[in-house]
């Protein structure tokens, strides 16, 4: 099922200048591509999204320009609640200043959980892959016993805040995740002139998280943050193999 609206209306979701109210899909297949400034699945233009459930479902998801694919519109407001969960095969890309997943631009992220899915997410420039849109901060991101691709557009972070935005908190947990940052944006963490980022990685999860080199960015973290990993995890920060247990100092976690 193909959704594609014209001007200023979501994909599925809000029209223009308006929220998109709570979205459940389950067992579907879906394309939704946003108008103009409005999210593949979430908020019309200036519309912020409801709680989004993505269940069992095949979905691919793409924002009008400063749009997120899910989440968000063009200065939408406060994100609800994206949840993508159940065996969920999800590819999200947004606009230009917003996010694959979370925040159009200038929208925050708000709180996304994945649990037991596969993710391929891409922020537009200046926007995370996951999280916040341009001056966005990237929220509460939870990835448990999942697969997550996702890569910031210039100056965004992979997984956390866009240009401008700090990095919030992200968890993950039994997963194995790929995190790229562009330009001066982390791999997981902040964007650029970010501040702050809390970052767990937890369980049996394999993590790679990629900075662009030369760019005095960190592949986790960026700015002050908080960074623990434990269990069976195994941390990769371009090229340098962390493993549970061993002592790292945040400058080498953090090069």
């Amino acid at each position: 099922m193909i959704f594609e609206p014209t001007h200023g209306g979501a994909g599925i979701g809000g029209g223009d200048s308006a929220g998109g109210g709570n979205v459940n899909i389950e067992d579907s297949k879906i394309v939704a591509i946003g108008g103009e400034y409005a999210s593949g699945i979430g908020g019309g233009d200036e519309g912020g999204s409801g709680d989004i459930t993505i269940k069992n479902s095949e979905v691919t998801a793409e924002g009008g320009d400063y749009a997120a694919g899910i989440g968000s519109g063009d200065e939408g407001g406060r994100n609800g609640m994206i949840t993508i969960e159940d065996g969920s095969v999800v590819t999200a890309k947004g606009g230009t200043d917003a996010a694959g997943i979370g925040g159009g631009n200038e929208v925050s992220g708000g709180t996304i959980e994945i649990t037991s899915s596969t993710v391929t997410a891409t922020g537009g420039d200046y926007a995370s892959g996951i999280g916040g849109g341009d001056d966005g901060n990237g929220g509460t991101i939870n990835i448990t016993d999942s697969k997550v691709t996702s890569t910031g557009g210039k100056d965004g972070a992979g997984i956390g805040g866009g240009e401008d935005g700090n990095g919030g908190t992200v968890t993950i947990t039994d997963s194995e995740v790929y995190a790229k940052g562009k330009s001066y944006g982390a791999g997981i963490g902040c964007g650029e002139d970010g501040e702050s980022a809390t970052v767990r990685i937890c369980g049996s999860s394999k993590v790679k998280a990629e900075a662009k080199a030369g760019s005095m960015s960190s592949a986790v973290g960026h700015g002050g943050y908080w960074f623990s990993y434990d269990g069976n995890s195994t941390y990769i920060d371009e090229g340098l193999l962390v493993k549970a247990g061993e002592k790292e100092s945040s400058a080498n976690l953090a090069r």
